[in-house]
């Protein structure tokens, strides 16, 4: 609305006005047409591009995160301490090595962790637990067993596949206290359970078949009872 239009909205009829009092009704018209001016529409501002931005990176960190945790997933498993290492294979099967006979209870305790129910007895030279440990497993009913001497300790290998619920991987050794890295026999056989707790006695001839001597350098295959013994000159 411009100044003539308010002009004209005092009509033909009003009498003519003084000049003062002319400059105030058009003064007065003014005012009154900027108040019935729409308000402007508020403006909404934008998102702060710092908001974005960390929104970018908290998605990144949770997709590195996710694939750090399937790198993790597909790695072969380890526990590895001074007296021994136990590492699960990516076919299956269960790697098991003893650098020191020390320590049974954790080496039992890490190859239940690892899925191998297991049943772990170190003795004294001279003595052996007395046997049988278990029920007999009728052959090709459990995991092929492999031993060998290295330069890392005695190596054990369990094949792939979990072992039936009432059967155990039962791990027998004599050692030397004064050198408790020094095998004087190990064996390793999967029974039927309960297995019965070892109970120490003069080893001697009756012993015999339950210990095979392990060479300086390689090992033994596994018997048809699943059963794989060995031992240090």
């Amino acid at each position: 609305m411009n100044e003539i239009e308010l002009l004209s909205r005092l009509g033909s009829e009003v009498p003519p006005l003084p000049d003062g009092a002319r400059q105030e009704a058009r003064a007065a018209l003014m005012r009154a047409a900027r108040t019935e001016r729409p308000a402007a529409p508020a403006r909404v501002p934008a998102p702060p591009a710092r908001r974005r931005g960390r929104l970018r990176l908290g998605l990144a960190a949770a997709v590195t995160a996710a694939a750090a945790v399937t790198a993790a997933v597909a790695l072969p498993a380890v526990l590895d301490t001074p007296a021994y290492a136990v590492e699960k294979k990516p076919d299956g099967s269960t790697e098991i090595t003893i650098r020191e006979f020390l320590e049974p209870e954790k080496l039992q305790a890490s190859l239940r962790e690892a899925g191998v129910p297991a049943v772990v007895d170190y003795v004294p030279a001279g003595q052996r637990c007395t046997a049988p440990r278990g029920g007999a497993v009728p052959p090709g009913r459990a995991p092929t067993l492999g031993q060998a001497a290295t330069k890392e300790g005695t190596v054990l290998n369990v094949g792939a596949g979990r072992l039936a619920p009432d059967r155990f991987l039962v791990i027998e050794a004599t050692f030397d206290r004064a050198d408790p890295a020094r095998a004087g026999s190990v064996a390793a056989q999967v029974v039927t359970g309960p297995v019965r707790a070892c109970d120490p006695v003069p080893a001697g001839p009756a012993g015999g078949p339950d210990r095979v001597r392990i060479p300086d350098q390689g090992g033994t295959p596994a018997d048809p009872a699943g059963r794989s013994g060995s031992g240090t000159p």
